[in-house]
């Protein structure tokens, strides 16, 4: 393998590790940038080893801007992209060379499009695992509400009302001590809680599908 070719692919793979730490990593921390301030510096000086403007490494300067619009954001990327150009274009002799300026000109915008469309892609992702994990906790939570209210059904609410009819029942099987307003409001009371009985019932059969 030729000294061209191994820096070729020095390049590349230090290339790809940087922008695999970006779009692997969900958080942009302090080490993010410092990465993307690294490898900016190892692919300017990867260039400028290998030719400058007429480097055929110069098109990582174009895939490093996409990197970079993730990290830093469109302003902070328009002037790393201005400053490549005016650091390039002292080496412009013809037109393909500023044809290479150009190209920075025109990717930037583009790049700061894309990284734009890809953190709102994340951020939305991560508005969906927020709602999922509060989806969660509510389903959660009102699971053992349901169970709450199906024991007190069962339990609690259930063994009161068969003792007020119990009770009910008992004074009622001796009418001869009773007024009949006593009577009538004992039997009213009887026959609400036989209602109330039955509508736990009901209750009870609903949580229990």
């Amino acid at each position: 393998m030729s000294a061209q070719m191994t820096i070729q692919l020095v390049g590349v793979l230090t290339l790809a590790y940087f922008l695999s730490r970006i779009m692997f990593f969900k958080k942009i921390n302090l080490v993010t940038i410092l990465d993307g301030l690294i490898f900016t510096s190892v692919s300017l000086l990867l260039i400028f080893q290998t030719g400058g403007l007429r480097s055929p490494l110069f098109y990582l300067l174009y895939v490093l801007l996409f990197g970079l619009s993730l990290i830093f954001g469109p302003l902070i990327t328009s002037a790393l992209a201005l400053l490549f150009a005016v650091i390039f274009f002292q080496q412009v002799i013809n037109l393909n060379d500023l044809l290479q300026i150009l190209g920075l000109v025109i990717i930037t915008p583009i790049a700061i499009y894309f990284g734009h469309e890809y953190l709102e892609v994340q951020q939305d992702k991560e508005r969906i695992k927020t709602i999922n994990r509060k989806k969660t906790a509510l389903e959660k939570e009102s699971g053992k509400e349901e169970e709450n209210v199906f024991l007190w059904l069962n339990l609690t609410f259930r063994n009161r009302a068969e003792e007020i009819l119990d009770s009910t029942s008992n004074l009622l099987a001796d009418i001869s001590k009773l007024t009949p307003f006593q009577k009538e409001n004992l039997e009213k009371i009887h026959r609400n809680t036989k209602e109330l009985l039955k509508t736990g019932e009901r209750l009870k059969e609903y949580f229990e599908k």
